[in-house]
């Protein structure tokens, strides 16, 4: 054979087996960069579990993304990402989420450092999917330890090997373990356990330089309560300041405080001590939280008092941002100068502010975890017991609606309400209050406002002024008509007095006087002026019984002792004789006067009497 011959034929054998060797090599690399760049473009992929090797590797590189993310991301976020990503990779479902968020992540990072510290496993050694499909796998354990994979399908998840309920529930045991041994090479250098329990947010962990380490000292990181002495003492400092610094703006909104200030001013100045709650409560939130990185029992507690403390500086906040925007709507419309309009949009800001705080306070059990959909739903099932249970409020609510539209009586006005009289001061959701004649202030339900009987005295445009006085008997005809004539006067010429229908008439014989009833309206509708005006008329009325020589009567008994005169005998017989001529000519006027008598009768009485201006134009007509 030529040599040359023999050459080519070996560099064609040799191309023969190079050709698909390097085509499936090809193959092998194209779809392990289109794997990857799936895998990394797409974060909402699942970790791969079709495998045991396939699962440990998912695990390493769940840990090793979040701990190499953790100075430029907030600690939350990275026990967000285990918490979603890592924990699929353990046999934990069927617990509640706290319990997962809790076991499932310091688990991942047990095992991690675990299988970083035992003796290496060639990969070799761990079953692919080709292996688990050729061999029919279903369990797998890692050599000479009791950590255990299973074939699990898991409600809602694809399957795939999962580390066991029970190496889960181990984890720590084989950590304690292994924790002295030093880590194989590939591994990160650092206890990822330890970083992500006692370690420090993103921010700190560049100040402290705490990359690759951890810059406390074993003496500080003895816990105290489930937390690290340093982190503990730190958190206690940073509250003491946030204390200081609240009891700060309460002394400087104390200082501030001007005599006579505005009510926008004075809203402004109490809204300091609201700011600086918020302010605090979120900083502690970020200092304790995502920088400190607070774990535990206690952590859950300054939660709660962080978002307490949130919650009641927003409230307030709120309220008084409500009273700014009320003082500038009525300010602009002009609302002072009507006071019914003014009580109605106070009551609307009201329920803003109301809503407002039921709002912040829901939002605030939502962070808290609390179900505030199961509450609600709870109070739709016993909405009956609710009903019955905030039936007068609702009442009072309405109410105090039904005297705003209706604006029987309004703000400012004096008025009787049932047996109250007073000043109306104020409508508030559930009551109104009342300033009475003593200066004391009465507080009256909505509903029972709104159906009592309300008299306004603040409404009238005329006041009433009605009495009756008495005279002595000793007064003659002549000088009671003269007084009537004069007080008759008197309402006549009086300026604010209305002379229609003002009168003065002789009303009755009492037991003791002849009794004038007085009836007139004042031209006012303010109390102090009404009272002027009838102090005046009664002086006048004094004076007017005093020119006309009487006085006034008062109850008493007067005793006369005189000898009787001797009978008229004259005055009884003429009576009888009339009678008489009655009887014999059948016209006694008893039970009435005949027909005939009661017409000659009819009108022939002078009235008004004669002498009055009415009396004399009568007169002359009928001579006329």
């Amino acid at each position: 054979m030529i040599p040359g011959q023999k050459s080519v034929r070996v560099l064609t054998a040799i191309h023969r087996v190079i050709r698909p060797l390097a085509l499936a090599c090809a193959l092998c690399f194209l779809a392990a960069a289109t794997a990857y760049a799936q895998g990394s473009g797409n974060p909402l992929r699942p970790p791969a579990m079709d495998s045991p090797r396939a699962t440990i590797e998912s695990l390493n590189r769940e840990v090793e993304e979040a701990f190499r993310a953790r100075d430029r991301v907030p600690s939350r976020q990275l026990d967000d990402l285990l918490l979603q990503r890592g924990v699929r990779l353990l046999d934990i479902d069927d617990l509640p989420r706290e319990l997962q968020a809790d076991i499932g992540v310091d688990a991942l990072l047990m095992l991690y450092e675990v299988l970083s510290r035992i003796d290496p496993v060639p990969l070799d050694w761990i079953p692919d999917a080709r292996q688990v499909d050729r061999q029919d796998l279903s369990r797998w354990v890692v050599p000479d330890t009791d950590i255990v994979l299973e074939a699990i399908d898991a409600p809602g998840e694809p399957p795939g090997f999962r580390f066991t309920r029970q190496t889960v529930i181990d984890a720590p045991q084989f950590y304690e373990a292994v924790r002295a041994e030093p880590k194989q090479p590939g591994y990160l250098p650092i206890d990822v356990y330890q970083v992500f329990r006692v370690g420090v947010g993103p921010l700190l962990t560049r100040l402290l330089g705490e990359q690759n380490r951890l810059s406390t000292p074993d003496w500080a990181r003895v816990e105290i309560l489930f937390v690290p002495a340093w982190k503990l003492a730190a958190a206690t400092l940073l509250h003491l300041l946030a204390i200081a610094a609240a009891a700060g703006a309460f002394w400087a909104g104390r200082r501030l405080r001007r005599d006579g200030e505005s009510t926008l001013r004075m809203a402004l100045r109490a809204m300091i001590l609201p700011a600086v709650l918020m302010a605090l409560s979120v900083l502690l939130d970020w200092s304790v939280d995502r920088e400190l990185r607070l774990r535990g029992p206690l952590l859950e507690i300054l939660e709660f008092l962080w978002t307490a403390t949130f919650t009641l500086g927003a409230v307030l906040f709120a309220f008084l941002a409500v009273r700014i925007a009320e003082h500038l709507f009525v300010t602009l419309a002009r609302l002072n100068r009507r006071p019914a309009d003014l009580t109605a949009v106070s009551l609307v800001f009201r329920i803003f502010s109301l809503l407002a705080a039921v709002g912040l306070v829901v939002l605030a059990l939502q962070r808290l975890g609390v179900p505030v959909s199961g509450i609600i739903t709870g109070l739709g099932v016993g909405g009956i017991a609710v009903a019955l249970a905030a039936q007068s409020s609702l009442q009072n609510l309405l109410g105090g609606a039904i005297l705003l539209t209706d604006r029987a009586v309004q703000v400012g006005d004096f008025c009787r309400i049932g047996g109250h009289l007073g000043t109306l001061e104020s409508v508030g959701l559930r009551s109104s209050r009342l300033r009475g004649l003593d200066r004391t202030l009465i507080t009256i339900p909505n509903h029972e406002f709104a159906s009592a009987n309300i008299e306004n005295f603040g409404k009238r445009d005329q006041m009433l002024l009605r009495m009756r006085i008495g005279l002595r008997y000793e007064t003659t005809p002549d000088q009671l008509r003269c007084i009537l004539a004069d007080l008759r006067a008197l309402f006549i010429a009086h300026p604010q007095v209305s002379a229609d229908p003002a009168r003065a008439r002789l009303f009755a014989f009492a037991d003791s006087a002849y009794e004038i009833e007085v009836f007139a309206y004042i031209r006012t509708a303010t109390w102090e002026d009404y009272l002027a005006v009838r102090e005046d008329l009664l002086l006048r009325m004094i004076d007017i019984v005093a020119e006309n020589g009487s006085g006034f009567a008062f109850p008493s008994q007067t005793l006369y002792l005189r000898r009787d005169e001797p009978p008229d005998t004259g005055g009884p017989e003429a009576a009888r004789t009339r009678v008489r001529r009655w009887r014999e000519s059948g016209s006694l006027p008893f039970p009435d006067f005949e027909s005939g008598e009661r017409g000659e009768l009819t009108d022939t009485l002078a009235y008004p009497p004669e002498g009055s201006p009415e009396g004399s134009a009568t007169a002359d007509d009928r001579k006329a």
